[in-house]
């Protein structure tokens, strides 16, 4: 027995009869659909290479009941279960070129499992339903599943918990309830990926403004009646690999999730009139995983760019000129530093009073907030390296044409590669630097991920400063009599000799 799916099986899983809209009009069949298809294909790749001999080992892992489940819903307790996690992520960050595909099934199941990772939080403001945290993360392992996320309020002013004031009707709340569940209204964004997801969580982090009627963790199957799912316009182009090497892997569409008098069974919701479990800053502290993910999403698109400098330097014989190396060079640190902050993380990793191993938030949040205010940089000194290149980009098709091809080994081929690969790099390197869907993910990141600033202001509330005061209050004596009472730091008696001033 085995609780993976292969990649058919994911995509089979995903016509349920969901109601999913793009473009003003209901998508019948998400993975047929153009701007979908590419996306959930490259998403299925990955549920087949859970069963490839050479990728199996980090795709999933054996549970404890001999079941191999994939490594994405594995609860870290050992730092061995943490680097099972990281060289996973790594691996899905490197197959979409650098994480473009952010939100593949490991990263709201890091979510979920954050939660699970303080389990006596919500035991504490939620006893009656903090059980079915556990039941769900075992559920999701048995059956793979994808999970999406939408637990941020829309923009609009009656729908933000803050601001409605006394009309609720625009705020996600629970309408009704009986024996067997409750009846939730409402909308929520940014259900990133739901179209190829099978089930979506809904949550808030609006404490103290959330109601006890608004406050609520739950994860329910995606094709739930009641449930629409509104998709922002695509931003990859329909092309071939050689010409869009990053859009031809598809996106994943962020949407408007809608819930319009949805039933949810008791056993799925694990908080309800909760608004404790809703603060952000117990968000903020189950997040450790996620936030690590973010960070390690961040290492590759680094080293992504680095390998792509160096091409670039090499197929247009630029490498000996000083200027470029500085270039390299600048991209390779701001990668390096990245990858210490991620081992940084891990090093500092402790156990959560319920037993599962998370890496340290701050140290996180340090580094997550020096890769985005680096990043416009690093992105414009790849695109100098290329200098021409991207502006005079071909096609397949132009290629295909004998005189073009011709012309363009006469006045564009270098001696250190092909047209046709010289071509493929400058496509690709366009794709990651400039593209449109290259601008989504940074908003995406820099946005729905935290700004920078933003990161580092938590740090003053997160960051365990005490150790370095009293270090410094030691050094120079704070807090001991002044002159006169012959007292002195013993800092200040070693560096004098004893000596007192006068």
């Amino acid at each position: 027995m085995t609780f993976l799916r292969t990649g058919q099986e994911y995509r089979e899983s995903l016509r349920d009869g969901r109601e999913v809209w793009y473009g003003g009009k209901r998508v019948e069949d998400v993975t047929t659909h153009p701007a979908m298809r590419a996306g959930i294909d490259f998403q299925a790749r990955m549920y087949d290479a859970q069963h490839d001999p050479a990728t199996r080992d980090v795709l999933t892992y054996v549970r404890p009941d001999g079941e191999r489940a994939a490594t994405a819903w594995l609860v870290p307790r050992t730092r061995e279960d943490l680097l099972l996690k990281l060289a996973e992520s790594e691996y899905r960050c490197w197959q979409s070129f650098g994480a473009f595909h952010s939100r593949q099934p490991n990263h709201v199941a890091w979510v979920i499992i954050g939660q699970l990772a303080y389990e006596s939080v919500f035991r504490t403001h939620a006893p009656e339903w903090a059980d079915n945290l556990a039941r769900y993360v075992e559920h999701a392992q048995r059956n793979n599943l994808a999970t999406a996320a939408s637990i941020i309020e829309p923009q609009g002013t009656k729908a933000r918990t803050a601001k409605a004031g006394d009309d609720r009707s625009a705020v996600m709340r629970v309408v009704s309830r009986d024996s067997g569940g409750v009846v939730i209204r409402g909308a929520k964004a940014v259900g990133t990926a739901a179209p190829m997801s099978n089930d979506v969580q809904i949550g808030s982090i609006y404490y103290p403004h959330v109601r006890p009627d608004e406050a609520f963790w739950c994860c329910i199957p995606l094709n739930t009646p009641g449930i629409r799912v509104y998709c922002r316009e695509a931003v990859a182009p329909a092309a071939g690999f050689r010409d869009h090497p990053l859009a031809s892997i598809g996106e994943e569409l962020d949407c408007l999730v809608v819930y319009d008098d949805v039933y949810v069974p008791n056993d799925r919701i694990w908080a309800l009139d909760a608004p404790a479990t809703c603060d952000p800053a117990l968000f903020g502290t189950t997040g450790g995983g996620e936030f690590w993910i973010h960070l390690s999403r961040s290492v590759v698109k680094a080293e992504l760019m680095v390998g792509l400098a160096q091409l670039v330097a090499d197929t247009l014989e630029t490498g000996s000129i000083p200027a470029v190396q500085d270039h390299i060079n600048e991209i390779t640190q701001w990668a390096l530093i990245l990858r210490g902050g991620l081992g940084a993380a891990l090093d500092r990793a402790a156990l959560t009073p319920d037993g599962v191993l998370l890496p340290h938030i701050p140290t996180i949040n340090a580094f997550r907030a020096y890769g985005l205010d680096h990043y416009p940089r690093m992105n414009q000194l790849l695109q100098q390296m290329c200098g021409q290149g991207l502006v005079t980009r071909l096609t397949e098709a132009d290629l295909a044409v004998p005189q073009i091809r011709a012309d363009y080994e006469q006045y564009h081929q270098t001696g250190q590669s092909s047209v046709d690969d010289k071509n493929l790099l400058m496509n690709l390197v366009f794709d990651v630097t400039s593209s449109a869907y290259a601008g989504r993910s940074e908003i995406f990141d820099n946005v729905n991920g935290l700004p920078a600033g933003l990161l580092r202001s938590l740090l003053y509330y997160i960051s365990d400063r005490s150790p370095h005061v009293e270090k410094v209050r030691g050094l120079i004596g704070l807090g001991v009599d002044g002159p006169g009472t012959g007292a002195t730091s013993a800092t200040e008696a070693w560096h004098t000799g004893g000596r007192t001033q006068g």
